[in-house]
Parts: C-alpha cells; sequence; structure tokens
C-alpha cells in the first residue's frame, strides 16, 4: 500500500531525471514530452495486457500491474486540464500497439509477423524501463538475508 502512495511522487522524481532529455525552448516543453511518453506507454501497456487477455496468458496481472504504475506516474506529471489530450494520446498509442500485436499473433507472413514481435517488443521494453522491477517471491530476484 505505501509503494502505492510513493508513485506519484516517484512520477515527478523520473520527470526530473527525464527533463534534461528532453532539450528544447520553452518551460512546458520537457514535461509535455514525459506526458507523452507515459501517455503512450499506459496505452500500450493496455493493449498488451488486452492482448494477454485474448490468449489467456498469465502475464496478464504482472501487465496490469505495470500499467496501473505507469497510469501513476501519468497521473502524476500531467497537467491539469489536459485530461481529453492524456486520453487521445493513451487510445492512440494502445491503438498502435494492438495493431502490432494483431499482426505478430495473426499475420500468414512469417517474416510480417516476426518484424511486428521485435517492433511491439522494443516498445514495450521502452516503457517497462521507466518502471521500478518487479521482484519475484522466491525467485532470483527476491533479497538474500544472508
Amino acid at each position: 500500500m505505501a509503494r502505492q502512495k510513493c508513485l506519484p511522487a516517484a512520477g515527478l522524481a523520473l520527470a526530473l531525471v527525464l527533463t534534461p532529455l528532453f532539450p528544447r525552448s520553452g518551460s512546458s516543453a520537457p514535461v509535455e514530452e514525459i506526458v507523452r511518453l507515459f501517455a503512450s506507454c499506459a496505452g500500450r501497456l493496455s493493449a498488451e495486457m488486452e492482448h494477454q487477455w485474448l490468449f489467456s496468458d498469465p502475464a496478464s496481472g504482472a501487465t496490469a500491474i505495470r500499467r496501473n504504475q505507469m497510469i501513476d506516474l501519468l497521473d502524476a506529471v500531467a497537467p491539469e486540464g489536459a485530461d481529453s489530450r492524456v486520453r487521445a494520446l493513451r487510445l492512440e498509442a494502445k491503438v498502435a500497439q494492438a495493431r502490432l500485436l494483431r499482426r505478430a499473433a495473426f499475420s500468414w507472413d512469417a517474416v510480417e509477423a516476426a518484424r511486428a514481435t521485435r517492433v511491439s517488443a522494443r516498445f514495450l521494453a521502452r516503457c517497462n524501463a521507466l518502471l521500478p522491477q518487479q521482484r519475484e517471491a522466491g525467485g532470483a530476484a527476491a533479497s538474500s538475508g544472508g
């Protein structure tokens, strides 16, 4: 529960860290780029989650958690009054990701399917890199107390 309360603060911290990566004139450009990035990732993760539901993939639970984390980050940095613009950005990215996932899963052209799989995975990897890594209970990623 405490982790969820920290996400808005983490979003602001991440926004401050990312700000130098988007050098543009004007004070709102870096925040706008970060909002666009988080909205795009929230949309892509939504498409991934729904695609996993379609195939009864148990990974959909972990994807839902990452999606919710991304939405929390987005909510932390989105300016007030930008709800409709943020929704449009999320929907645009969701549709684009869903199109890639459909091509990867259903294309009769193996080359096209492989390309769509690679591109889709690349987009998701960029998004997942923005989030705290999940630790598996009892797995290699779990902390070792000695």
